[in-house]
């Protein structure tokens, strides 16, 4: 695991238990926004991961891997991947859309 800079953490606020939940705000010399980054979601911590991109308004989702590759699960299912929803505690997330691009 990839550790967590206390100083750019995000918090998670208002959630009833720990704020902690492994992701960092990361800017850019050339935006005044910033971005989330994070490791995919275990099972366990989906929930907070979908309250944190609640929390922080996030508009777009950036997944550097396949959900499978080579035959090896690699992470989570965590959002829906065709029609449909997924529920994750009180949050249900619906399938909108996604664009597959290679690099």
């Amino acid at each position: 695991d990839v550790g967590c800079l206390d100083a750019t953490r995000v918090k998670l606020e208002y959630y009833g238990g720990d704020d902690y939940i492994h992701a960092n705000y990361v800017g850019t010399p050339t935006s005044s926004r910033r971005f989330i980054c994070t490791q995919a979601p275990l099972e366990k911590t989906c929930k907070e991961f979908w309250f944190m991109c609640m929390q922080d308004r996030v508009e777009f989702i950036v997944m550097l891997c396949n959900f499978v590759e080579k035959g090896a699960k690699k992470c989570f299912e965590y959002f829906p991947t065709s029609n449909g929803s997924l529920t994750f505690g009180e949050i249900t997330v619906t399938f909108a859309g996604s664009t597959m691009v290679s690099l």
